[in-house]
């Protein structure tokens, strides 16, 4: 390991995306810090952190990872599924029996919702599809709520700065009948992503991030709803702007909308509770937050799926 640890870190040293070095996943092994990370560390005179999965922490600003899957509740047999709107109530503080540590987290696992690059569920993600769109679903239909929630769980987890990274699972990796995981390329070889996956997970890790914490399927019609927009400034830089609420049909007819204007430090966050008139007109809508910034063509959005209709609580 020692001598497979040396080399790989030569091949990739120089590469301009690398932060942390990952020794190992999901693993538990007193090795890696009692001889491989030691030995292979100094090889490195950018003296990037090493991550070491459940064996904790070696350096003194070395991360632990956490993996918090919430939707793989519902993937055993009689098991109460998750549901979305549950992260309404959720504080973003990673899961029950992650490794305890004072070290900065990183959530560098997060979705359980792999499928294969044709619209296949995994082995892993069978019964979850199953539950959310019914065994017959159409493939396109599952790679659409692949991207949509997973844009909406990297939002969520950004949103709430309990970890030092929120890293998505997984860039490449294979992909085949009874494969476990996948990765989100439509075609790898052009290196053209899904694109449900490039629309909504590409907004969802812009620097300034925004965060729609609400996920229920329905509005009363003729009503006031008050919801919170979070939003977060990865940038080193101050950032200021105006911040658009807005309820819109599928074909983009705007039926209501409030502004409000935003100021963050920079790596600053702010939550943002607007009140939104819901019309009396009911039907399948998109509730919309975009956040526009000066000298930024394109904001940043989230959306949610909701429905005006009669009855909601």
């Amino acid at each position: 390991m020692i001598r497979q640890y040396g080399e790989w870190m030569r091949d990739n040293w120089n590469h301009p995306s690398v932060a942390i070095w990952d020794a190992n996943n999901e693993t538990l092994d007193a090795v890696f810090a009692a001889k491989v990370i030691p030995a292979v560390r100094g090889l490195d005179l950018s003296n990037r952190p090493w991550e070491n999965s459940y064996n904790g922490a070696l350096g003194p600003d070395d991360p632990v990872e956490d993996h918090p899957y919430l939707f793989q509740k519902g993937s055993e047999k009689d098991e109460k599924p998750f549901e979305a709107a549950e992260l309404e109530g959720m504080s973003g503080s990673g899961r029950a029996g992650s490794t305890p540590t004072g070290h900065v987290l990183i959530n560098n696992e997060y979705g359980w919702l792999w499928l294969l690059r044709d619209g296949t569920p995994t082995e892993l993600t069978r019964r979850v599809y199953e539950r959310l769109l019914g065994a017959d679903a159409k493939p396109q239909d599952r790679l659409a709520l692949n991207a949509y929630l997973l844009g909406g769980l990297t939002e969520f987890w950004r949103a709430h700065r309990n970890y030092a990274g929120v890293l998505h699972f997984v860039c490449l990796t294979g992909c085949y009948p009874g494969a476990y995981t996948c990765d989100n390329f439509e075609n790898v070889a052009a290196l053209r992503l899904e694109p449900h996956f490039a629309d909504y997970v590409r907004e969802a890790f812009k620097p300034l991030g925004v965060y729609l914490n609400f996920w229920q399927p329905a509005l009363l019609p003729d009503s006031i709803r008050r919801i919170a927009v979070m939003m977060i400034n990865d940038a080193y830089e101050a950032t200021s702007g105006k911040l658009a609420l807005t309820l819109e049909r599928k074909s983009g007819e705007e039926l209501a909308r409030r502004e409000v204007s935003f100021g963050m430090p920079a790596l600053g966050q702010q939550t943002y509770a607007m009140d939104l008139p819901v019309p009396r007109t009911a039907g399948a809508c998109v509730l919309k937050a975009a956040a526009y910034t000066a000298g930024h063509p394109e904001p940043t959005i989230s959306r949610r799926k909701v429905s005006i209709q009669a009855g909601v609580q």
